[in-house]
């Protein structure tokens, strides 16, 4: 585990057993006492390559990131691990939820959702809505197969336009959705 010292700031980092499994997450704020602030991308979403962009949110916030199976510092410790679901990615997302809130001494964490990782944030807030004081989502995905079929269409127009013969070849190999 990585700690600081320094007055109420809070700077941690540690593999935290989330169900048996080691797995990332950081917590960074200016002030311990301020409110806690789940981020959850989608899957795959490691937190390091974002916290520059979140970094200026550490005075107002303390923030939580978990960097989930399969991704980030968790993929680097463990590699491909089991099967990757959603009820998975529900269910852990709730454990570092727990461990936030018990770390931090709160009785509910607010919870920052984008991406894909609005519909783990969803499921996560239905499930145990007293963890959490909001659900913020943001880039929601709301047809996940609908959003496939669009962006492999997308691909298809772009590849034909660019005279791509390669990247025509690969979505002609990997097919349309759903996958």
């Amino acid at each position: 585990m990585i700690e600081s010292a320094h007055g109420s700031r809070v700077e941690e980092a540690w593999f935290a057993d989330v169900h048996g499994v080691p797995q990332w997450v950081t917590m960074r704020g200016a002030d311990r006492r301020n409110p806690a602030l789940l981020i959850l991308g989608g899957p795959g979403f490691g937190y390091a390559a974002l916290a520059p962009f979140f970094a200026s949110w550490e005075r107002a916030f303390t923030l939580v990131q978990w960097d989930q199976p399969g991704a980030g510092f968790t993929f680097g410790r463990n590699g491909d691990e089991a099967p990757l679901t959603m009820e998975r990615l529900v269910r852990d997302g709730l454990c570092v939820a727990e461990l936030a809130r018990a770390r931090l001494d709160r009785r509910r964490i607010a919870l920052l959702c984008f991406s894909g990782g609005t519909i783990v944030g969803l499921q996560m807030a239905k499930r145990r809505p007293e963890l959490f004081s909001v659900y913020v989502g943001s880039g929601q995905v709301v047809d996940w197969r609908r959003q496939d079929e669009q962006s492999y269409a997308l691909l298809l127009d772009r590849a034909a336009v660019l005279g791509d013969a390669a990247m025509l070849a690969e979505l002609a190999e990997i097919g349309p959705p759903p996958y």
